[in-house]
């Protein structure tokens, strides 16, 4: 049975602060072989393909449809079988239908209607226009841009963190640097060995040698010493010498620790 028929398809458009809907506006009129409006209930089968002709539908649904006496129909395509998320996805679609059984051809390209064309700003990788963003009531990008921290709780903007946080780090002796990305805090290993810089371990200390102590020696005002086992410096506080004839002891060498003579002027010779 031959029909012919006029097909109507619109996308519907989303109003203002209404959820998107999930379904697609469609009528059209069918006339059967002897050019009379086909009517009564008639099962309609519906099919999405990615082109004019050929290849497989990539959503399907049926319905049952009623037709008024001028063979017009009114229905929502996806009232039965869900369209997937990615259905509409830019790339071309084509409806097929077919009414008691019978194939209508051609398919008809879906467009879509005016409204629908803002929706492609919010496809994957496509920019978007808009005036200012907010979650649940709450400002997040003002109309010039500005992320408002004050509703994003723990996050600040860098105008905010500005004087508010740590900016630098001031260095004391054997450090360099200030603690920004640009210049990390560091160990000085400048100067002469002094005790303000930091030592160490991977080279040898100008002026050191090496080796083994294999001996003490006393020096003067010393006593002690040795070259095996545990050795023992200690200091001499011994007297030694004596003065002779008349002469007396005046002080000791606080170098030598010797005796110190002098003459004895209290002494009376014999006359």
């Amino acid at each position: 049975m031959r029909r012919s028929m006029a097909v109507i398809v619109a996308l519907g458009g989303l109003a203002a602060a209404a959820q998107v809907p999930k379904t697609v506006a469609h009528q059209g009129v069918v006339l059967g072989a002897d050019g009379k409006p086909v009517n009564g209930i008639k099962p309609m089968a519906f099919g999405l393909f990615a082109a004019a002709t050929g290849g497989t539908a990539v959503w399907t649904e049926t319905q049952q449809v009623a037709f008024n006496p001028d063979g017009e129909y009114a229905l929502y395509l996806g009232s039965v079988t869900a369209f997937p998320a990615t259905l509409f996805d830019g790339t071309e679609r084509w409806l097929e239908i077919a009414v008691d059984g019978s194939t209508l051809s051609p398919r008809q390209r879906v467009t879509s209607v005016p409204y629908a064309f803002m929706a492609g700003n919010l496809a994957p990788g496509s920019p978007i226009d808009v005036t200012s963003v907010s979650v649940g009531g709450n400002l997040i990008i003002d109309a010039s841009g500005n992320l408002v921290g004050s509703a994003l709780g723990n996050y600040y903007t860098k105008a905010q963190c500005d004087g508010r946080f740590l900016q630098s780090v001031a260095t004391g002796p054997g450090l360099a640097g200030n603690g920004t990305p640009a210049q990390p805090l560091q160990v000085s290993f400048a100067g002469s060995g002094a005790a303000t810089t930091a030592a160490r371990s991977d080279h040898t200390h100008a002026g050191m040698g090496s080796g083994t102590i294999t001996g003490v020696a006393a020096g003067a005002g010393l006593t002690g010493g040795g070259t095996t086992g545990s050795v023992t410096l200690a200091a001499d506080f011994g007297v030694f010498g004596a003065c002779g004839g008349t002469s007396k002891v005046t002080g000791i060498d606080p170098t030598t620790g010797a005796v110190m003579c002098g003459a004895d002027l209290d002494t009376n010779s014999a006359g």
